[in-house]
């Protein structure tokens, strides 16, 4: 759960710096809908591939000496 909200937090991140960004130097970068779902797509993909293994490496068996 907390990783899924990281992942949307990282999404507003990216827009918030953009539009910053885009004010401080006037410079002509623009926020679409594609630009925002490939951002959203982004950040499950990185939720994805953080959980994945994580999940794994919990079921496995501690090494016994």
């Amino acid at each position: 759960m907390l990783l899924s909200v990281i992942g949307i937090t990282r999404n507003f991140d990216d827009i918030i710096a953009t539009l910053i960004i885009n004010y401080l130097y006037d410079l002509n970068m623009y926020l679409t809908v594609a630009n925002m779902f490939c951002s959203f797509i982004s950040g499950i993909i990185g939720v994805v591939a953080g959980y994945a293994p994580a999940n794994t490496a919990a079921k496995m068996n501690p090494v016994k000496r």
